[in-house]
């Protein structure tokens, strides 16, 4: 399977003085070019975040919150209603440059999905973890 979506996003990103950056953004997805019909879709990704330099060089800590609201266009459920859905992530990062060419991350991202088939009462969760490392030459 392969799909390529295709839309139009703003962005906008305000940097205040004390290193701490608020910024958001917003997708409007208009079209889904795929081999699976079924997977094809439109709709939003909102964004926001904030970022904070840490009081020590090289450090940052950052908040993002990400929805995305999916309506498919051939897909349907059971009751021959198109398939529509929600995705709710909310992530923590922390980033610390060790060197000029290499620096750690540490993220933590929770998510949290639901659909129309049940009406959105069941709301899935995950919770992500992941520790990364950066080299650059």
């Amino acid at each position: 399977m392969w799909f390529a979506n295709n839309g139009l996003q703003l962005k906008t990103k305000i940097k205040a003085s004390d290193g701490t950056t608020f910024s958001g953004s917003y997708e409007y997805v208009f079209a889904t070019f795929t081999n699976v019909s079924d997977t094809a879709w439109r709709g939003h990704f909102i964004v926001a975040s904030i970022s904070q330099k840490m009081p020590w060089e090289g450090g940052s800590v950052s908040l993002t919150d990400q929805v995305r609201l999916r309506n498919f266009t051939s897909a349907s459920n059971d009751d021959g209603t198109l398939v529509s859905n929600f995705r709710n992530r909310v992530t923590l990062s922390i980033s610390q440059s060790i060197t000029e060419t290499i620096g750690a991350n540490l993220w933590y991202r929770w998510e949290m999905t639901a659909k129309n088939a049940d009406n959105y009462a069941v709301k899935k969760n995950q919770h992500q973890i992941n520790l990364g490392f950066t080299f650059s030459f």
